[in-house]
């Protein structure tokens, strides 16, 4: 009797905490633990079958490990705020996957990126850009290897060439004006 008695209240209280299932304003469905009304704990939340979250919530919103489908990306991983946030993997529907860390929903830090045509690129991101130390690889076999900086490969030899390019043009101009000034001096020796 007791037993059962126990099994009971521990169905109720498992159920009135983690059991709810409500329609929310936005069309979605959730169901999962509400604290005050509030989705806090485990929770399942469904838009359609292309678009949902799976896993904890905070104060109604994304935080800790979690999956996130939304019929363009699939996110699994650490989220923070309601955002994706810490380490984790973005696979694409138009062909690329990300494995590393993001902040603020954007790529930040370090991670690996491989796209549909072959490309990929490892090394350090910024604000959703290649920024930093890296290596991108060509599906043809080209690598740049090096520092990048917004999205772009850092050349340091192409700004040498163009610095010393500069020093070589001054050079030549002042050459070229040594030479006038001597032929007029020269000149006017010989007049």
């Amino acid at each position: 009797m007791k037993r059962s008695v126990l099994i009971c209240i521990f169905l109720i209280l498992f159920f009135s905490i983690y059991g709810e299932s409500i329609k929310c304003p936005d069309g979605s469905n959730y169901e999962g633990a509400l604290i005050d009304g509030v989705f806090n704990g485990y929770g399942e939340q469904y838009w359609n079958e292309n678009l949902y979250f799976k896993d904890n919530y905070v104060n109604g919103k994304f935080e800790g490990k979690g999956l996130l489908v939304n019929g363009a990306n699939t996110y699994e991983g650490e989220f923070s705020n309601g955002g994706y946030s810490g380490t984790g993997i973005l696979t694409s529907n138009s062909g690329y996957k990300y494995v590393g860390t993001f902040e603020n929903n954007l790529l930040n830090g370090t991670g690996f990126i491989v796209y549909q045509n072959g490309d990929s690129y490892k090394g350090d991101f910024k604000d959703g850009y290649f920024h930093g130390y890296g290596t991108y690889k060509y599906a043809d076999g080209k690598i740049e290897n090096g520092i990048f900086e917004n999205g772009n490969f850092y050349d340091p030899s192409k700004k040498v060439k163009s610095v010393l390019g500069i020093i070589f043009g001054i050079a030549a101009i002042i050459s070229m004006c040594a030479n006038v000034y001597f032929l007029i001096k020269l000149k006017k020796r010989n007049n």
